[in-house]
């Protein structure tokens, strides 16, 4: 049991320490992270979620932003909603509870240029939908 979590423990500091650590072609980023070519550093991917939060976005492991709003249980459903998930005030998604199309864009903050595309209810430029 104790070489389970010494293990685990090994591992989990490998990945931290990972980030702002040399890289190159010859020595690449571990998988979750990406190297910036400007500073040869492994950094967090810097990626556009689908909704945005009215606060902030939890962290992974590494401090990198993830797509799920702070506070939100992030569970979830095998169900599939053609409007995607209902949201409660807080930017978290209801579990296995579809959109209709009176709620979609309820509770949804876009960042920038981005709308809440009522077709979809995802954040996106108004000229792609």
């Amino acid at each position: 049991m104790y070489k389970v979590i010494l293990l685990w423990a090994v591992a989990f500091c490998v990945a931290v320490s990972a980030i702002n650590e040399s890289c190159s072609e010859e020595t690449p980023c571990p998988w979750h992270l990406k190297c910036n070519k400007e500073t040869s550093k492994c950094e967090c991917h810097k990626y556009v979620c689908p909704r945005g939060c009215p606060g902030e976005y939890e962290l992974d492991d590494e401090g990198c932003q993830t797509c799920l709003c702070k506070g939100c249980e992030g569970l979830q459903c095998r169900k599939w909603c053609f409007l995607g998930f209902t949201t409660d005030e807080n930017g978290c998604e209801s579990f296995c509870t579809c959109n209709t199309p009176s709620t979609v864009c309820k509770n949804i903050w876009c960042t920038g240029q981005r709308q809440c595309n009522p077709k979809s209810g995802r954040c996106e430029l108004p000229d792609e939908y």
